[in-house]
């Protein structure tokens, strides 16, 4: 769930994309995502990688239930960041 000062984030960044701020106070949770996340860091070129495993995701229901559950236990999600080669 998002706390006030999270909507009056999320308000501010509706109204500079062009839509209107007060969409941001009906925004509920539709999905519960959950997974398992190893990272590994190159310290002299700062550099990192993460892996993100045991991918489930739930779907959240009016009043805190959960509904459907889908998961991608097989897959990984790899994702690299290294800041100098990006400048």
């Amino acid at each position: 769930r998002l706390t006030p000062p999270g909507r009056t984030f999320v308000a501010q960044r509706l109204g500079e994309a062009g839509i209107i701020p007060t969409a941001a106070g009906r925004l509920e949770p539709v999905m519960a995502t959950t997974y398992s996340r190893s990272t590994l860091l190159l310290p002299d070129d700062d550099a990192r990688l993460t892996l993100d495993t045991r991918l489930t995701w739930q779907e959240a229901l009016p009043g805190g239930g959960r509904g459907a559950r889908r998961t991608a236990h097989g897959l990984v999600v790899a994702e690299t960041k290294n800041p100098r080669r990006n400048k």
